[in-house]
């Protein structure tokens, strides 16, 4: 009879450090929109009040030409402005020819006055110099005091004549700053008012901008703050993709990385381009989630014969590099129990 001896064996494998470095190609997939280099963006003009109304816009989607009128802003307030800014400015230029013929007429009688005043210590000069025994020193000791009340006269005389036309000269200078400002400030009315109906610099199509505020699309009567954005005109050719890239894939890619591009309106079709820039700085897109994006421009290598169009959807796929590194240990353990 054979004893069968159960035995318990265990088998332990040395502890396996595995230590891999290796790089992998890491495609990023980017949703974009074609935009041109070539861009003109209508804002809201500043003006006195903190906000205003656009009352027209020209209609999105629409291809507007250079020169036509593409959006009209309120410019009510600002027409009363100007019409008080000219009446006050007629009436300022009146007051300083008034004031013109009033200082001159100043000067004129101050200058009557010097003449006589010169005449009177001729006069005096004369008696004073008289040393006839037919006078008595009193009679000329008269008439000297007399030559030196004159020649007070005439010092008097002299100076009221340079005040005069001191006085002269600094209030024109007054009045002449006044009409000065005015002119400045309705030449400011005149450009706000000029601002506030826009034409198009470029040939391209029109988009309305969003409101920052509320996220709604600006429509004719919205009410802007000073210089929000209102409308967009986009150039025809040089175009370019637009996109945005998640916080998390932003490292994956790098500029002068090489794109492929598919456009949704012709799918079958493949681009080539290139990355031209990715903004270090994050927005958050709360339309789309929580998370930041980073926006880039990827360039065509070869801008597409195919029509374009401002806000054509468009898929990037990005062949970034990244360097991956990783570091394991495995401990196996085997049990078994023979008979």
């Amino acid at each position: 009879m054979h004893k069968v001896i159960k035995g318990f064996f265990l088998v332990i494998l040395p502890m396996l450090l595995l230590n891999a470095h290796y790089s992998a190609k890491a495609e990023v997939l980017v949703t974009g929109e074609i935009t041109s280099l070539e861009k003109q963006v209508v804002s809201a003009p500043r003006s006195d009040s903190w906000q205003t109304q656009i009352q027209w816009m020209y209609e999105e989607g629409a291809i507007a030409k250079q020169g036509d009128l593409i959006a009209v802003f309120d410019s009510g307030s600002i027409k009363a402005q100007i019409k008080q800014s000219e009446e006050r400015l007629a009436s300022e230029k009146l007051l300083l020819k008034k004031k013109e013929f009033d200082l001159q007429q100043g000067i004129v009688d101050a200058e009557g006055q010097l003449k006589v005043a010169i005449l009177e210590v001729e006069k005096a000069h004369i008696e004073a110099e008289i040393t006839s025994q037919d006078i008595s020193k009193y009679d000329q000791g008269k008439n000297q005091l007399a030559l030196e009340r004159a020649l007070l006269s005439k010092i008097k005389a002299e100076e009221n004549l340079a005040v005069k036309k001191k006085e002269r000269e600094v209030e024109l200078e007054k009045q002449a700053l006044t009409i000065i400002k005015i002119e400045e400030s309705l030449a400011y009315q005149k450009q706000t008012l000029s601002r506030s109906s826009v034409v198009a610099n470029i040939t391209g199509q029109v988009s309305h901008m969003m409101h920052p505020w509320n996220g709604e699309k600006i429509t004719p009567g919205t009410m802007l703050q000073q210089s929000m954005q209102a409308m967009l005109v986009q150039g025809q050719g040089a175009y370019r993709v637009q996109g945005w890239v998640h916080e998390i894939d932003v490292n994956k890619i790098a500029e002068n990385d090489k794109v492929s591009i598919k456009l949704d309106a012709y799918p079958e079709t493949t681009y080539l381009g290139k990355i031209e820039s990715v903004a270090s700085q994050s927005d958050k897109k709360e339309t789309w989630s929580n998370s930041a994006y980073h926006r880039i421009f990827v360039s065509f290598d070869v801008q597409p014969e195919r029509k374009l169009l401002p806000g054509m959807s468009v898929q990037v796929v990005v062949e970034g590099s990244v360097q991956i590194s990783g570091q394991g240990s495995a401990q196996v353990n085997v049990q078994g129990s023979p008979q």
